[in-house]
């Protein structure tokens, strides 16, 4: 299936309201102690006709890295992760681009790592702070592993130099 990749435009945010409950349980995201409402977020799309294949989020901090919020993709192993990883990347172009996943999001990591980001902080147990800002994050996940830590990964842009 062919798909584009195009900017969230506001009269997407109703459809990504009711993918993130969907998929994340509320259209908020608790990371790092904070809170974000995701369809609030710039980001990008994978579109296939009016069909959303694809959502990444993101936030630009005050150094001017940018931070993840959420990527997700609904049909799993054809690139539509890779594809809106790399168009974040060339259109925004920070020079650190990093996020934040759990312990038990095993996919997550295996993903991430491959396309060259790399560990770099752990908060134990994060996710008990989280859980009172956002009590539906369950206690273990479908995996079987106890949902407790949080882990940051980082990709750097290569120096031209």
């Amino acid at each position: 299936m062919k798909w584009t990749i195009e900017r969230i435009q506001p009269g997407d945010r109703e459809k990504i309201i009711q993918l993130v409950i969907n998929n994340w349980g509320s259209e908020v995201m608790v990371v790092h102690d904070e809170c974000f409402h995701l369809a609030e977020q710039p980001g990008f799309l994978a579109k296939g006709g009016q069909q959303i294949l694809g959502l990444l989020t993101y936030r630009i901090d005050q150094n001017t890295d940018a931070e993840l919020l959420s990527l997700d993709s609904f049909q799993e192993n054809v690139g539509i992760g890779s594809a809106l990883v790399k168009r974040f990347l060339r259109i925004e172009g920070p020079k650190r681009f990093y996020l934040t996943t759990t312990n038990d999001n095993v996919r997550a990591l295996q993903f991430y790592q491959k396309r060259g980001f790399t560990l770099c902080t752990l908060r134990r147990n994060a996710v008990q702070h989280a859980r009172q800002l956002k009590p539906e994050i369950p206690l273990v996940a479908e995996n079987g592993i106890p949902i407790e830590h949080e882990l940051e990964l980082e990709w750097f842009k290569e120096d031209d130099g």
